[in-house]
């Protein structure tokens, strides 16, 4: 516990507090090597900024406490375990709000995956009184991914009233990083038969990125509680995510007519110069003169950019 306690510390404490409370000025060395080991990568990883290069603008105090955030990352890095788990865990229930945040964060990104005990933990505190603390815990629970964490964000998605700021997005995200088993419990709320699950899926489907949404998104496509426009919506979200060729040329064999339109679409937007031949199949065979008119629209920029 003790170095995690001094890890948090070094991570909350105020510019003037590091300054004060460093525990042995022997340890500014040890600081000053973390950082200078470390410091971009840790940085980009826990979303801080690098220090900047020129410090000298910098008040002694203030460089202090960002290369004490830093080493104190740094320090959680190297020396976890299964101990400082268990200790991080324990910190859930700190009364500081700011405390249980970075702990849920830690316990997160360190933690073991699919440990049951972090994500029972967890759950006690999807309802925690502070909004980013919540947040941290949607995201924690997805990346730890204990049998169960679908169900779990998904369910805690339908019920969200949307007015919390930027819990909804958060929720979303996590249950995106879960891949297919978090597309399936959506998939799965569509399909309840309430019209009101199926409008929800629909809204947050078009603000994901992952592979598994996209390939998902077909499947969604078949609901009947979908009305015309929510289907433009999510065919248009097309452009959201980070498709190859291969997949898109699949799509074109699906029966949904305005599905294969929004594929041609972006195909073309792509520059996939590969779907030729198959344009050129479907301007000639396409029973849909609007499917046919975008396949000849798509191979002309298509020939229009290898001339170039």
């Amino acid at each position: 516990m003790v170095k995690l306690v001094f890890a948090l510390m070094l991570l909350t404490a105020s510019p003037s507090q590091t300054a004060q409370q460093m525990p042995d000025p022997d340890l500014l060395p040890t600081v000053e090597w973390l950082v200078d080991r470390t410091a971009s990568g840790v940085a980009r990883w826990f979303r801080l900024p690098p220090p900047r290069e020129n410090q000298q603008k910098v008040q002694a105090c203030e460089k202090l406490h960002a290369d004490a955030r830093l080493a104190g990352i740094e320090m959680l890095r190297i020396f976890w375990n299964d101990k400082l788990q268990k200790d991080a865990v324990a910190l859930f229930d700190s009364g500081d709000a700011d405390i249980r945040l970075l702990a849920v964060e830690t316990a997160g990104w360190l933690g073991r995956p699919r440990d049951r005990d972090t994500h029972e933990s967890l759950l006690l505190h999807l309802r925690d009184e502070d909004r980013l603390v919540r947040q941290a815990v949607y995201a924690a629970i997805a990346r730890i991914n204990a049998e169960g964490a679908a169900d779990v964000l998904v369910t805690t998605l339908q019920f969200d009233d949307g007015k919390v700021n930027g819990q909804r997005a958060a929720l979303v995200r996590a249950i995106d990083s879960l891949g297919k088993p978090g597309i399936a419990k959506l998939l799965a709320l569509a399909d309840s038969g309430e019209k009101k699950d199926t409008d929800l899926v629909a809204e947050v489907f078009v603000t994901m990125r992952t592979i598994a949404a996209a390939d998902g998104l077909p499947e969604l496509l078949k609901n009947y509680h979908l009305s015309a426009e929510q289907k433009q919506s999510l065919i248009r979200s097309l452009k959201n995510y980070p498709l190859d060729s291969r997949r898109l040329l699949g799509w074109l064999d699906s029966r949904d007519a305005a599905f294969r339109l929004g594929v041609i679409r972006e195909i073309a937007e792509r520059n996939v110069s590969a779907a030729i031949p198959r344009l050129e199949r479907l301007s000639r065979e396409a029973a849909d003169a609007a499917e046919a008119k975008a396949a000849r629209q798509a191979i002309e920029n298509l020939r229009a950019r290898q001339i170039k």
